[in-house]
């Protein structure tokens, strides 16, 4: 009977486990689609929720400045002539930056484990080869 050999098994396992993920994590980084990653239409945030992280400009102002003087107008339904008000604009972010740093930092840990399991697999080999010569 052969004895067992746990880094070959580990290697063997940990480098088919570790490596899919990996690979799989790199293919969606590099070939991600952005369009999947915007908020949902339902979802829509308001002016104020994004202003962190947006800015909107119209001629060289800041939306807000054209808000808070009603300087923004815009026809109904019926033709009827409103000033647009700060709860009437709706935004929608694409968080597709955010989703690709989150692969990408995922992706650091799975390429460590895979690395060694790797050199498991490796050293693994190496000891059946050692074992199986006379």
């Amino acid at each position: 009977m052969r004895p067992f050999n746990a880094l070959l098994s580990i290697g063997l396992t940990g480098t088919f486990l570790f490596g899919s993920t990996l690979l799989a994590g790199l293919v969606q980084l590099h070939r991600g689609d952005p369009g999947h990653n915007w908020t949902h239409r339902d979802m829509r945030l308001s002016l104020a929720e994004t202003r962190n992280r947006t800015e909107i400009y119209i001629g060289g102002e800041l939306l807000q400045d054209h808000l808070g003087r009603k300087g923004l107008t815009a026809t109904g339904p019926d033709g009827t002539v409103y000033p647009v008000v700060e709860r009437d604009i709706r935004i929608r972010l694409n968080n597709w930056p955010e989703r690709r740093a989150e692969l990408a930092m995922r992706a650091i840990l799975e390429a460590f484990l895979t690395g060694l399991s790797v050199a498991a697999l490796m050293i693994g080999i190496v000891q059946a080869r050692r074992r199986n010569q006379p």
